[in-house]
């Protein structure tokens, strides 16, 4: 699952979306660990209007290692997971005259256990939004949208403001 992480988060950055990063620096500091490469706390890849991760990236990002691990029917699982959730998007906002190109697309977001209860996801969606409502040029809070596929995972998004 490592692999598969550090692919969508290199892919985001490299497709030029928006990674945000909480990383547990206090504590390292406090350990002096400052060269320990395992210090994310939690992570966003967050992606603007009409921006969408590229083939390419995803590629030089290291998902080729990821077919290798987990096989071509689960990336092609993946894909038309994907394709199905972003009609779904069209679906739901084109009722509220929000258009689907004008959104902010929320791909990934993750809190490493030892964090999770602590806000981390909470701030880094915050960030999100207002990183969003400042890119936008109307000067209002662009729609946002993400796929919600656990019954886990669907209170914390509502918790933050997303209809599911």
């Amino acid at each position: 699952l490592y692999q598969f992480y550090r692919a969508v988060f290199k892919a985001c950055i490299l497709s030029r979306g928006r990674l945000i990063v909480a990383e547990n620096l206090p504590e390292r500091l406090e350990k002096n660990e400052v060269e320990n490469k395992n210090n994310i706390a939690a992570a966003a890849a967050w992606y603007g209007p009409k921006e969408d991760v590229q083939i390419i990236a995803t590629l030089r990002a290291g998902i080729l290692i990821t077919l290798r691990n987990y096989g071509l029917r689960t990336l092609m699982r993946i894909r038309e997971y994907t394709k199905v959730s972003h009609a779904a998007f069209r679906r739901e906002l084109k009722p509220r005259m929000l258009n689907y190109d004008d959104a902010w697309y929320l791909q990934c977001i993750f809190t490493a256990k030892p964090y999770e209860g602590q806000g981390l996801m909470s701030a880094l969606v915050r960030e999100g939004f207002r990183y969003a409502l400042k890119c936008s040029p109307s000067g209002i809070v662009p729609p946002v949208v993400l796929e919600s596929s656990s019954d886990k995972s669907r209170p914390r998004y509502q918790h933050l403001g997303f209809e599911v």
